[in-house]
Protein backbone atom coordinates (compact mmCIF):
# COMPACT_ATOMS: atom_id res chain seq x y z
CA UNK A 1 0.00 0.00 0.00
CA UNK A 2 1.30 3.62 -0.83
CA UNK A 3 2.06 6.02 1.36
CA UNK A 4 -0.28 8.47 2.35
CA UNK A 5 1.42 12.00 1.72
CA UNK A 6 1.90 14.35 4.86
CA UNK A 7 -0.16 17.23 4.07
CA UNK A 8 0.98 21.10 5.86
CA UNK A 9 -1.30 21.70 8.48
CA UNK A 10 -1.92 25.53 9.25
CA UNK A 11 -1.91 27.30 13.39
CA UNK A 12 -4.07 30.62 13.07
CA UNK A 13 -3.49 31.96 9.71
CA UNK A 14 0.28 30.28 9.44
CA UNK A 15 1.14 27.12 7.22
CA UNK A 16 3.14 24.65 8.97
CA UNK A 17 5.64 22.78 6.74
CA UNK A 18 7.29 20.77 7.03
CA UNK A 19 4.74 19.31 10.03
CA UNK A 20 7.75 18.92 12.50
CA UNK A 21 9.53 20.51 15.50
CA UNK A 22 11.75 20.01 18.25
CA UNK A 23 9.79 20.19 21.88
CA UNK A 24 10.55 23.12 24.17
CA UNK A 25 14.26 22.84 26.32
CA UNK A 26 15.16 20.57 23.69
CA UNK A 27 18.27 22.54 20.74
CA UNK A 28 16.49 25.54 20.21
CA UNK A 29 16.77 26.86 23.27
CA UNK A 30 18.90 30.15 22.84
CA UNK A 31 18.05 32.85 19.81
CA UNK A 32 21.68 31.99 18.02
CA UNK A 33 20.49 28.00 17.60
CA UNK A 34 17.10 28.79 16.53
CA UNK A 35 18.49 30.67 13.96
CA UNK A 36 20.69 27.82 12.93
CA UNK A 37 18.13 25.38 12.92
CA UNK A 38 16.13 27.70 11.46
CA UNK A 39 18.43 27.84 8.43
CA UNK A 40 19.40 24.28 8.00
CA UNK A 41 17.00 21.82 9.38
CA UNK A 42 13.55 21.38 7.12
CA UNK A 43 11.24 21.85 10.58
CA UNK A 44 7.95 23.99 9.91
CA UNK A 45 7.43 25.15 13.18
CA UNK A 46 10.70 25.93 15.95
CA UNK A 47 9.34 25.79 19.47
CA UNK A 48 11.54 27.95 21.64
CA UNK A 49 12.76 26.77 25.35
CA UNK A 50 10.03 28.15 28.22
CA UNK A 51 10.65 31.91 29.23
CA UNK A 52 9.83 32.64 32.74
CA UNK A 53 9.80 35.83 35.12
CA UNK A 54 13.04 35.61 35.74
CA UNK A 55 16.74 34.07 35.13
CA UNK A 56 16.92 30.67 36.67
CA UNK A 57 19.56 28.49 36.82
CA UNK A 58 17.54 25.27 36.87
CA UNK A 59 19.14 22.55 38.92
CA UNK A 60 23.12 21.42 39.43
CA UNK A 61 24.35 18.68 37.43
CA UNK A 62 23.72 15.83 36.70
CA UNK A 63 20.69 17.01 35.23
CA UNK A 64 20.53 14.10 32.40
CA UNK A 65 19.90 10.21 33.04
CA UNK A 66 20.00 7.23 30.84
CA UNK A 67 16.41 5.13 31.59
CA UNK A 68 17.14 2.68 28.74
CA UNK A 69 18.89 2.89 25.64
CA UNK A 70 16.24 5.17 23.74
CA UNK A 71 15.00 6.82 27.11
CA UNK A 72 16.42 9.50 29.40
CA UNK A 73 15.06 10.47 32.66
CA UNK A 74 15.83 14.64 33.04
CA UNK A 75 15.71 17.21 35.60
CA UNK A 76 17.07 20.76 34.21
CA UNK A 77 14.76 22.93 36.39
CA UNK A 78 13.41 25.10 33.90
CA UNK A 79 16.35 27.43 33.63
CA UNK A 80 15.80 30.55 31.68
CA UNK A 81 17.00 34.01 31.49
CA UNK A 82 14.23 35.58 32.16
CA UNK A 83 11.46 37.45 29.84
CA UNK A 84 13.26 40.79 30.05
CA UNK A 85 16.83 39.07 28.73
CA UNK A 86 14.82 36.82 26.05
CA UNK A 87 12.74 39.80 24.58
CA UNK A 88 16.43 41.40 24.43
CA UNK A 89 17.70 38.41 22.25
CA UNK A 90 15.20 36.91 19.90
CA UNK A 91 13.99 40.29 18.69
CA UNK A 92 17.82 40.33 16.65
CA UNK A 93 16.30 37.66 14.80
CA UNK A 94 12.13 37.91 14.71
CA UNK A 95 10.91 37.35 12.35
CA UNK A 96 11.94 34.13 10.79
CA UNK A 97 11.39 33.52 7.42
CA UNK A 98 9.21 30.25 6.84
CA UNK A 99 9.02 29.19 9.67
CA UNK A 100 6.47 29.12 12.75
CA UNK A 101 8.15 30.64 16.29
CA UNK A 102 6.32 28.88 18.73
CA UNK A 103 7.51 30.24 22.26
CA UNK A 104 6.96 28.75 25.63
CA UNK A 105 6.22 30.25 28.58
CA UNK A 106 5.30 28.94 32.28
CA UNK A 107 4.35 30.82 35.67
CA UNK A 108 3.11 30.16 38.43
CA UNK A 109 0.43 32.59 39.02
CA UNK A 110 -2.22 33.36 36.20
CA UNK A 111 -0.55 36.94 36.10
CA UNK A 112 2.69 35.59 35.83
CA UNK A 113 1.61 34.18 32.68
CA UNK A 114 -0.03 37.08 31.22
CA UNK A 115 3.11 39.32 31.78
CA UNK A 116 5.28 36.59 30.25
CA UNK A 117 3.36 36.24 27.32
CA UNK A 118 2.09 39.65 26.38
CA UNK A 119 6.34 40.49 26.59
CA UNK A 120 7.00 38.02 24.32
CA UNK A 121 4.00 38.19 21.75
CA UNK A 122 5.30 40.74 19.40
CA UNK A 123 8.27 37.90 18.89
CA UNK A 124 6.43 34.87 18.31
CA UNK A 125 3.83 33.64 15.91
CA UNK A 126 2.52 31.66 19.05
CA UNK A 127 2.37 31.35 22.18
CA UNK A 128 2.80 27.61 24.29
CA UNK A 129 1.89 27.50 27.87
CA UNK A 130 3.47 24.84 29.61
CA UNK A 131 1.61 22.54 31.90
CA UNK A 132 4.02 19.79 31.88
CA UNK A 133 7.42 20.12 33.36
CA UNK A 134 7.16 16.74 35.53
CA UNK A 135 9.77 18.04 37.96
CA UNK A 136 8.68 21.27 39.75
CA UNK A 137 6.42 21.65 42.77
CA UNK A 138 5.09 25.25 41.61
CA UNK A 139 4.79 24.91 37.53
CA UNK A 140 4.03 22.82 34.67
CA UNK A 141 2.67 19.75 35.82
CA UNK A 142 1.97 21.11 38.97
CA UNK A 143 -0.30 23.26 37.56
CA UNK A 144 -2.50 20.66 35.91
CA UNK A 145 -3.08 19.25 39.56
CA UNK A 146 -5.21 22.51 40.23
CA UNK A 147 -8.22 21.78 38.32
CA UNK A 148 -9.91 24.65 36.37
CA UNK A 149 -6.76 26.99 37.39
CA UNK A 150 -5.18 26.03 33.64
CA UNK A 151 -8.21 27.20 32.54
CA UNK A 152 -8.32 30.50 33.81
CA UNK A 153 -4.92 31.33 32.69
CA UNK A 154 -5.81 29.98 29.25
CA UNK A 155 -9.14 32.23 29.44
CA UNK A 156 -6.62 35.30 30.52
CA UNK A 157 -4.01 34.83 28.00
CA UNK A 158 -6.57 34.30 25.18
CA UNK A 159 -8.38 37.74 26.20
CA UNK A 160 -5.21 39.69 26.01
CA UNK A 161 -3.62 38.46 22.40
CA UNK A 162 -5.01 37.51 19.18
CA UNK A 163 -1.56 35.28 18.55
CA UNK A 164 -2.58 31.54 18.28
CA UNK A 165 -2.40 29.68 21.67
CA UNK A 166 -1.18 26.41 21.87
CA UNK A 167 -1.20 24.43 25.55
CA UNK A 168 1.57 21.52 26.19
CA UNK A 169 -0.30 18.66 28.11
CA UNK A 170 0.99 16.77 30.67
CA UNK A 171 -0.21 13.14 30.47
CA UNK A 172 -0.29 12.50 33.81
CA UNK A 173 -4.27 13.60 34.62
CA UNK A 174 -7.25 11.23 34.98
CA UNK A 175 -8.65 12.56 31.73
CA UNK A 176 -6.63 14.09 29.30
CA UNK A 177 -8.95 14.57 26.87
CA UNK A 178 -11.44 16.07 28.81
CA UNK A 179 -8.53 19.04 29.64
CA UNK A 180 -8.11 19.80 26.03
CA UNK A 181 -11.54 20.38 25.42
CA UNK A 182 -11.81 22.60 28.48
CA UNK A 183 -8.66 24.62 27.40
CA UNK A 184 -9.65 24.81 23.83
CA UNK A 185 -12.72 25.94 25.11
CA UNK A 186 -10.96 28.64 27.32
CA UNK A 187 -9.57 29.67 23.88
CA UNK A 188 -6.34 27.42 23.24
CA UNK A 189 -5.72 27.09 19.14
CA UNK A 190 -3.45 23.78 19.11
CA UNK A 191 -2.31 21.34 21.58
CA UNK A 192 0.59 19.69 22.35
CA UNK A 193 1.06 16.43 24.22
CA UNK A 194 2.78 14.33 25.35
CA UNK A 195 5.79 15.80 27.54
CA UNK A 196 7.80 14.12 29.97
CA UNK A 197 5.75 11.77 31.81
CA UNK A 198 6.00 11.26 35.80
CA UNK A 199 9.48 11.59 36.98
CA UNK A 200 11.72 8.42 37.68
CA UNK A 201 14.95 8.14 39.27
CA UNK A 202 17.96 5.76 37.64
CA UNK A 203 19.93 4.68 40.47
CA UNK A 204 23.44 4.27 39.55
CA UNK A 205 24.13 0.66 39.08
CA UNK A 206 27.58 1.25 40.72
CA UNK A 207 27.29 3.67 43.82
CA UNK A 208 23.82 2.77 43.90
CA UNK A 209 23.36 6.70 44.08
CA UNK A 210 20.68 8.89 42.48
CA UNK A 211 22.15 10.03 39.17
CA UNK A 212 20.30 13.55 39.05
CA UNK A 213 21.07 16.26 41.69
CA UNK A 214 17.24 16.37 42.05
CA UNK A 215 16.86 12.45 42.46
CA UNK A 216 14.11 12.58 39.95
CA UNK A 217 13.37 12.95 37.01
CA UNK A 218 11.17 13.18 34.07
CA UNK A 219 10.52 10.23 31.41
CA UNK A 220 10.87 10.80 27.93
CA UNK A 221 12.42 8.61 24.75
CA UNK A 222 10.49 5.72 23.73
CA UNK A 223 9.63 4.22 26.83
CA UNK A 224 6.71 6.75 26.79
CA UNK A 225 5.57 6.04 22.95
CA UNK A 226 2.60 4.04 23.88
CA UNK A 227 0.95 6.54 26.05
CA UNK A 228 1.88 9.51 23.61
CA UNK A 229 -0.02 7.66 21.55
CA UNK A 230 -3.19 6.61 24.05
CA UNK A 231 -3.18 10.22 25.13
CA UNK A 232 -3.01 11.56 21.11
CA UNK A 233 -6.11 9.38 20.14
CA UNK A 234 -8.04 10.88 23.78
CA UNK A 235 -7.05 13.77 22.68
CA UNK A 236 -8.06 14.09 19.33
CA UNK A 237 -11.59 12.18 20.12
CA UNK A 238 -12.38 15.24 22.35
CA UNK A 239 -10.97 18.15 20.00
CA UNK A 240 -10.76 19.24 16.47
CA UNK A 241 -8.02 21.75 16.69
CA UNK A 242 -4.28 21.01 15.16
CA UNK A 243 -2.21 18.33 17.75
CA UNK A 244 1.88 18.30 18.10
CA UNK A 245 1.82 14.75 19.00
CA UNK A 246 5.28 13.47 20.06
CA UNK A 247 6.72 11.43 22.75
CA UNK A 248 9.24 8.75 21.75
CA UNK A 249 9.61 9.14 17.91
CA UNK A 250 12.13 7.48 16.35
CA UNK A 251 11.40 7.24 12.63
CA UNK A 252 8.56 7.17 10.57
CA UNK A 253 6.96 4.18 12.08
CA UNK A 254 6.04 6.46 15.24
CA UNK A 255 4.78 9.28 13.23
CA UNK A 256 2.74 7.18 11.07
CA UNK A 257 1.47 5.99 14.29
CA UNK A 258 0.70 9.26 15.75
CA UNK A 259 -0.88 10.47 12.64
CA UNK A 260 -3.40 7.06 12.91
CA UNK A 261 -4.12 8.41 16.11
CA UNK A 262 -4.63 11.65 14.87
CA UNK A 263 -1.20 14.40 15.32
CA UNK A 264 -0.44 16.88 12.66
CA UNK A 265 2.61 17.66 13.65
CA UNK A 266 5.16 15.80 15.19
CA UNK A 267 7.84 16.76 17.63
CA UNK A 268 10.97 14.57 18.21
CA UNK A 269 13.48 15.34 20.92
CA UNK A 270 15.10 12.71 22.88
CA UNK A 271 15.60 10.59 19.72
CA UNK A 272 18.05 13.47 18.53
CA UNK A 273 20.74 12.54 21.21
CA UNK A 274 23.89 12.64 20.42
CA UNK A 275 23.86 14.27 16.68
CA UNK A 276 25.92 17.23 15.65
CA UNK A 277 24.03 19.99 13.75
CA UNK A 278 24.63 18.28 10.28
CA UNK A 279 23.00 15.14 11.15
CA UNK A 280 19.96 16.51 12.87
CA UNK A 281 19.35 18.03 9.52
CA UNK A 282 19.79 14.96 8.17
CA UNK A 283 17.59 13.30 10.29
CA UNK A 284 14.56 15.06 9.58
CA UNK A 285 15.36 15.34 5.65
CA UNK A 286 15.36 11.45 5.89
CA UNK A 287 12.44 11.11 8.05
CA UNK A 288 10.20 13.42 5.57
CA UNK A 289 11.32 11.12 2.51
CA UNK A 290 10.75 8.38 4.87
CA UNK A 291 7.16 9.36 5.55
CA UNK A 292 6.58 10.31 1.39
CA UNK A 293 8.25 6.81 0.36
CA UNK A 294 7.04 4.03 2.55
CA UNK A 295 10.52 3.50 4.50
CA UNK A 296 12.23 4.12 7.78
CA UNK A 297 15.96 4.74 7.47
CA UNK A 298 15.44 7.59 9.55
CA UNK A 299 15.43 5.64 12.57
CA UNK A 300 18.96 4.23 12.22
CA UNK A 301 20.53 7.79 13.45
CA UNK A 302 18.19 8.25 16.75
CA UNK A 303 19.36 7.14 19.99
CA UNK A 304 19.50 3.35 20.98
CA UNK A 305 22.70 3.18 22.54
CA UNK A 306 23.77 3.36 26.14
CA UNK A 307 25.45 7.31 25.87
CA UNK A 308 25.56 8.65 29.32
CA UNK A 309 26.17 6.17 31.61
CA UNK A 310 28.90 6.15 34.11
CA UNK A 311 31.48 3.98 34.65
CA UNK A 312 33.87 3.82 37.80
CA UNK A 313 37.40 4.85 37.46
CA UNK A 314 40.15 5.06 40.36
CA UNK A 315 43.21 7.29 40.38
CA UNK A 316 46.18 5.50 39.81
CA UNK A 317 48.79 8.94 40.97
CA UNK A 318 47.99 12.64 41.29
CA UNK A 319 50.28 15.32 40.49
CA UNK A 320 50.29 18.91 41.87
CA UNK A 321 50.51 22.29 39.36
CA UNK A 322 50.20 25.34 41.82
CA UNK A 323 46.13 25.99 40.62
CA UNK A 324 46.09 22.54 38.82
CA UNK A 325 45.78 19.15 39.28
CA UNK A 326 46.82 16.47 37.27
CA UNK A 327 44.68 12.89 37.80
CA UNK A 328 46.06 9.86 36.30
CA UNK A 329 43.63 6.67 36.99
CA UNK A 330 43.48 3.32 36.73
CA UNK A 331 42.30 1.88 32.97
CA UNK A 332 42.16 3.70 29.65
CA UNK A 333 39.42 4.85 27.34
CA UNK A 334 38.78 4.81 23.69
CA UNK A 335 38.79 8.45 22.84
CA UNK A 336 40.15 10.77 20.36
CA UNK A 337 42.16 14.23 20.86
CA UNK A 338 39.49 16.96 21.48
CA UNK A 339 37.39 14.90 23.23
CA UNK A 340 35.82 15.13 26.51
CA UNK A 341 34.75 13.39 29.66
CA UNK A 342 32.12 14.38 32.63
CA UNK A 343 33.45 13.34 36.28
CA UNK A 344 31.05 12.78 38.55
CA UNK A 345 31.49 12.33 42.18
CA UNK A 346 27.95 11.64 44.12
CA UNK A 347 26.37 13.90 46.18
CA UNK A 348 28.51 16.43 45.21
CA UNK A 349 28.34 16.92 41.54
CA UNK A 350 29.28 16.84 37.83
CA UNK A 351 31.40 18.83 35.31
CA UNK A 352 33.40 18.25 32.07
CA UNK A 353 36.99 18.35 31.59
CA UNK A 354 39.14 17.80 28.49
CA UNK A 355 40.95 14.72 28.17
CA UNK A 356 45.08 14.94 28.49
CA UNK A 357 45.61 11.13 27.82
CA UNK A 358 43.62 8.02 26.77
CA UNK A 359 46.29 5.03 27.92
CA UNK A 360 45.74 5.73 30.79
CA UNK A 361 42.98 8.37 31.45
CA UNK A 362 44.39 11.35 32.49
CA UNK A 363 42.94 14.69 33.51
CA UNK A 364 43.58 17.84 33.93
CA UNK A 365 41.64 20.31 36.56
CA UNK A 366 42.04 23.81 37.85
CA UNK A 367 40.41 24.53 40.89
CA UNK A 368 37.67 26.86 40.69
CA UNK A 369 33.99 25.78 42.71
CA UNK A 370 32.74 22.62 44.69
CA UNK A 371 33.31 19.86 42.02
CA UNK A 372 36.65 20.79 40.64
CA UNK A 373 38.02 21.67 44.10
CA UNK A 374 36.55 18.09 45.58
CA UNK A 375 38.64 16.64 42.52
CA UNK A 376 41.29 18.50 42.71
CA UNK A 377 41.74 16.91 46.86
CA UNK A 378 41.82 13.05 45.55
CA UNK A 379 44.12 10.59 46.46
CA UNK A 380 45.39 7.63 44.82
CA UNK A 381 42.98 4.90 45.35
CA UNK A 382 39.82 7.15 45.16
CA UNK A 383 36.82 6.79 43.12
CA UNK A 384 35.61 8.77 40.27
CA UNK A 385 32.41 8.02 37.92
CA UNK A 386 33.13 8.74 34.28
CA UNK A 387 31.24 9.29 31.43
CA UNK A 388 32.27 9.28 28.20
CA UNK A 389 33.75 10.51 25.87
CA UNK A 390 31.61 13.71 24.12
CA UNK A 391 32.50 15.97 21.35
CA UNK A 392 34.35 15.65 17.85
CA UNK A 393 37.44 14.57 17.20
CA UNK A 394 40.07 16.62 16.36
CA UNK A 395 41.14 17.27 12.48
CA UNK A 396 45.21 15.99 11.75
CA UNK A 397 46.96 18.96 9.65
CA UNK A 398 50.23 19.23 8.46
CA UNK A 399 52.81 21.57 10.11
CA UNK A 400 50.79 21.49 13.19
CA UNK A 401 51.71 24.10 15.59
CA UNK A 402 49.97 23.50 19.29
CA UNK A 403 49.85 26.97 21.91
CA UNK A 404 48.63 26.14 24.92
CA UNK A 405 47.81 28.51 27.72
CA UNK A 406 47.68 28.09 31.29
CA UNK A 407 44.97 24.84 32.02
CA UNK A 408 44.51 24.80 28.28
CA UNK A 409 47.99 22.54 27.87
CA UNK A 410 45.66 19.55 28.92
CA UNK A 411 43.52 18.70 25.36
CA UNK A 412 46.71 19.94 23.43
CA UNK A 413 48.82 16.88 25.36
CA UNK A 414 46.54 14.56 23.79
CA UNK A 415 47.07 15.90 20.47
CA UNK A 416 50.97 15.88 20.21
CA UNK A 417 51.61 12.37 21.23
CA UNK A 418 49.22 11.63 17.63
CA UNK A 419 51.28 14.46 15.34
CA UNK A 420 54.72 14.19 13.59
CA UNK A 421 57.08 16.82 14.72
CA UNK A 422 54.64 19.14 16.11
CA UNK A 423 55.68 22.60 17.14
CA UNK A 424 54.63 23.45 20.41
CA UNK A 425 54.61 26.95 22.61
CA UNK A 426 53.54 26.37 25.97
CA UNK A 427 52.86 29.37 28.28
CA UNK A 428 51.53 29.57 32.33
CA UNK A 429 51.81 32.13 34.75
CA UNK A 430 55.26 31.01 36.12
CA UNK A 431 57.31 27.47 35.85
CA UNK A 432 55.29 25.65 38.42
CA UNK A 433 51.83 25.82 36.38
CA UNK A 434 53.90 24.76 32.47
CA UNK A 435 51.62 21.74 32.38
CA UNK A 436 53.26 18.34 31.09
CA UNK A 437 56.54 20.11 30.05
CA UNK A 438 58.91 16.94 29.69
CA UNK A 439 55.91 15.37 28.09
CA UNK A 440 55.59 18.07 25.57
CA UNK A 441 59.30 18.28 25.04
CA UNK A 442 59.64 14.65 24.36
CA UNK A 443 56.84 14.71 21.59
CA UNK A 444 57.89 18.04 19.46
CA UNK A 445 60.05 21.58 19.19
CA UNK A 446 58.91 23.27 22.73
CA UNK A 447 59.01 27.06 23.14
CA UNK A 448 58.37 28.13 26.74
CA UNK A 449 56.86 31.48 28.04
CA UNK A 450 56.12 32.55 31.65
CA UNK A 451 54.48 35.53 32.77
CA UNK A 452 56.91 35.86 36.06
CA UNK A 453 59.86 35.08 33.55
CA UNK A 454 60.83 31.95 35.56
CA UNK A 455 60.82 29.47 32.67
CA UNK A 456 61.79 29.90 29.10
CA UNK A 457 60.62 33.63 26.92
CA UNK A 458 59.29 36.45 29.77
CA UNK A 459 55.92 36.89 28.54
CA UNK A 460 52.47 35.28 27.38
CA UNK A 461 52.17 32.75 24.94
CA UNK A 462 51.46 34.90 22.63
CA UNK A 463 54.42 37.02 23.14
CA UNK A 464 56.46 33.19 22.26
CA UNK A 465 53.99 33.13 19.46
CA UNK A 466 54.78 36.09 17.97
CA UNK A 467 58.37 35.80 18.73
CA UNK A 468 58.89 32.39 17.11
CA UNK A 469 56.80 33.82 14.04
CA UNK A 470 59.60 36.15 13.48
CA UNK A 471 62.18 33.87 13.83
CA UNK A 472 60.55 30.86 11.92
CA UNK A 473 58.58 30.49 8.87
CA UNK A 474 54.88 29.66 10.04
CA UNK A 475 53.39 30.40 6.72
CA UNK A 476 50.67 27.68 6.03
CA UNK A 477 50.54 26.25 9.42
CA UNK A 478 48.57 24.50 10.92
CA UNK A 479 47.26 26.62 14.13
CA UNK A 480 45.83 24.56 17.55
CA UNK A 481 44.62 27.17 20.43
CA UNK A 482 43.73 26.47 23.59
CA UNK A 483 43.48 28.68 26.99
CA UNK A 484 42.09 31.32 28.38
CA UNK A 485 39.07 33.27 25.18
CA UNK A 486 40.97 36.15 25.41
CA UNK A 487 44.90 34.93 24.56
CA UNK A 488 43.20 33.03 21.84
CA UNK A 489 41.77 35.65 20.39
CA UNK A 490 45.21 37.28 20.19
CA UNK A 491 46.85 34.60 19.04
CA UNK A 492 44.36 33.74 16.12
CA UNK A 493 44.70 37.51 14.99
CA UNK A 494 48.44 37.06 14.53
CA UNK A 495 47.82 33.71 13.10
CA UNK A 496 45.56 34.76 10.59
CA UNK A 497 48.33 36.66 8.76
CA UNK A 498 50.11 33.34 8.81
CA UNK A 499 47.48 30.77 7.26
CA UNK A 500 43.57 30.21 6.17
CA UNK A 501 40.92 30.91 9.26
CA UNK A 502 39.98 26.66 8.17
CA UNK A 503 43.89 25.87 9.90
CA UNK A 504 43.14 27.91 12.87
CA UNK A 505 41.40 25.52 15.77
CA UNK A 506 40.50 26.91 19.30
CA UNK A 507 39.27 25.09 21.75
CA UNK A 508 35.70 26.53 23.16
CA UNK A 509 34.63 25.81 26.90
CA UNK A 510 31.08 26.73 27.23
CA UNK A 511 28.06 25.73 30.34
CA UNK A 512 28.06 21.94 29.14
CA UNK A 513 25.53 19.77 30.79
CA UNK A 514 23.99 16.83 28.88
CA UNK A 515 27.10 16.44 26.46
CA UNK A 516 24.45 15.14 23.42
CA UNK A 517 23.22 17.82 21.99
CA UNK A 518 20.14 18.37 23.96
CA UNK A 519 19.91 20.85 26.60
CA UNK A 520 21.56 23.73 24.30
CA UNK A 521 23.52 25.15 27.13
CA UNK A 522 26.85 25.54 25.75
CA UNK A 523 25.62 27.54 22.39
CA UNK A 524 27.99 29.30 20.14
CA UNK A 525 27.16 30.82 17.23
CA UNK A 526 24.29 28.66 17.08
CA UNK A 527 26.33 25.62 17.60
CA UNK A 528 26.28 23.23 20.19
CA UNK A 529 29.86 23.17 21.62
CA UNK A 530 29.06 19.16 23.22
CA UNK A 531 27.99 17.84 19.75
CA UNK A 532 29.67 20.41 17.46
CA UNK A 533 33.17 20.99 19.43
CA UNK A 534 34.05 21.77 21.38
CA UNK A 535 36.91 22.82 19.17
CA UNK A 536 35.84 24.65 16.10
CA UNK A 537 37.95 26.28 13.09
CA UNK A 538 37.59 30.32 12.96
CA UNK A 539 36.14 29.57 9.57
CA UNK A 540 33.02 27.99 11.01
CA UNK A 541 32.06 30.46 13.41
CA UNK A 542 30.04 33.87 12.71
CA UNK A 543 31.11 36.68 11.06
CA UNK A 544 29.96 38.48 14.13
CA UNK A 545 30.91 35.57 16.74
CA UNK A 546 30.32 35.58 20.70
CA UNK A 547 33.98 33.89 20.89
CA UNK A 548 36.12 35.33 23.11
CA UNK A 549 33.51 38.16 23.79
CA UNK A 550 30.41 36.47 24.96
CA UNK A 551 29.13 33.16 27.06
CA UNK A 552 26.46 32.30 28.75
CA UNK A 553 25.96 31.30 32.32
CA UNK A 554 23.70 28.41 33.87
CA UNK A 555 20.16 30.35 33.46
CA UNK A 556 21.42 31.11 29.88
CA UNK A 557 22.03 34.91 30.29
CA UNK A 558 24.88 35.62 28.04
CA UNK A 559 27.72 37.26 29.79
CA UNK A 560 31.26 39.33 28.78
CA UNK A 561 34.38 37.21 28.68
CA UNK A 562 36.90 38.92 30.52
CA UNK A 563 40.76 38.13 31.21
CA UNK A 564 40.95 34.60 32.86
CA UNK A 565 37.51 33.99 33.91
CA UNK A 566 35.96 30.28 33.58
CA UNK A 567 32.96 28.64 34.04
CA UNK A 568 31.97 27.12 37.39
CA UNK A 569 33.55 23.61 37.78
Amino acid sequence: MPAQPLEPTHIGDREIWPPFTIPSGIITVTPDLIRRVAEEVPIGLITAKSVGVAPRDGYPEPVFSQYSPDSLSTAIGLSNPGVQAWVEEIREIYPIPGKFLLVSVFGETVEEFVRVAEAVAPYADGIELNFCCPHSLRYGEALARKGDFTVEITRSVRSLMDRPIVVKLSPNVPDIGAWAKSLVEAGADAIAAIGPTTAVTVTDEHTGKPVLSYGSGGLSGHAIFQQGLECIRAIRTAVDVPIIAGGGIKGAKEVRAYREAGGDIFSVGTGLAGMDTPTVGAYFEGLLQDLENGGNRAESLALNRWILRHKPFRVASVQRHGEMVILRFDQGMDAQPGQFVFAWLPEVGEKPFSIAGSRPLVLGIRRVGEVSGRLCDLQPGDQVMIRGPFGKALPVFERPVLVAGGCGAVPLRFLAEQLKDPLIILGAKNQEELLFQREFERLGETVLATEDGSAGLCGTVVDALREVASQQNLAGSAFYNSGPEPMMVAAAALERRLTSPDRIMVCVERHTVCGVGLCGKCALDGYRACVDGPWFSLASLDDDTTFGRVRRGPSGLREPISGNRSTDL
